[in-house]
């Protein structure tokens, strides 16, 4: 059975969602690892901030570097089609606010759209603290690049609105729970009915129950695997 990393896309605020996940996280000891728009630091509330410090503080979650703005722009995607510095400006940018206003140094790195090309990885290479890579590119030796799951956990029905499903997810991680782990992708901000949320943590209960799985953070699995 797999380690279990659960790859949290797209906070820039608290929400409902976001809520229910967390309270489940810490009553359950499961681990949740959540990006973090690096834009959206530049004016959060005071209670995002606080969101964010309390849930850091237990351990059990971890907060990494998802870009700056999230944006297309006129050459490409923020880390496909753009340059390196282009590339290292936003990767720079969300560093510096995490320590600023979190007091946390982002380990881990996943790209908006999972997209990326060569200039990404010269990038990555100039910020020593990011270690991890999720969905990283394998060519790159200096990062440790968890690879995607290939189970798609969530569906896209309309624009920006995703829709979780309990018996989808089984019949496509059955097929590949042998792995030695899989990176979960999902987007609370982007549940938009509380359905999704109930079939988000029916998910977790059902991993919860199979033989010998193990829920990590991405710091954790590196220095599990790669001894840091």
């Amino acid at each position: 059975m797999p380690i279990i990393i659960f790859k949290f896309d797209d906070f820039t605020k608290t929400s409902e969602s976001w809520e229910r996940v967390a309270e489940y996280g810490i009553k359950n000891n499961v681990k949740f690892s959540i990006g973090i728009i690096g834009k959206s630091l530049e004016d959060a509330d005071q209670k995002t901030f606080d969101w964010i410090k309390t849930f850091y503080n237990t351990g059990i979650f971890e907060f990494w570097n998802h870009g700056y703005n999230h944006e297309k722009n006129k050459n490409g995607l923020e880390f496909f089609g753009t340059s390196a510095d282009e590339q290292y400006s936003s990767l720079e940018k969300t560093q510096k606010l995490g320590e600023k206003k979190l007091g946390i140094t982002f380990a881990t790195f996943g790209a908006p759209w999972n997209k990326t090309d060569q200039n990404t990885i010269e990038a990555l290479e100039k910020i020593s603290e990011i270690k991890i890579w999720l969905h990283g590119d394998p060519i790159c030796k200096s990062k440790i690049c968890l690879r995607p799951s290939n189970v798609s956990c969530e569906t896209l029905k309309d624009r920006d609105k995703f829709f979780v499903n309990l018996e989808s997810f089984k019949s496509q991680y059955n097929t590949v729970k042998s792995r030695e782990y899989l990176v979960l992708q999902f987007h609370p901000a982007s549940w938009k009915k509380m359905n999704s949320v109930r079939e988000f943590l029916s998910i977790v209960d059902y991993l919860n129950n199979e033989p010998d799985v193990k829920f990590m953070l991405p710091s954790q699995y590196a220095t599990y695997k790669y001894k840091g």
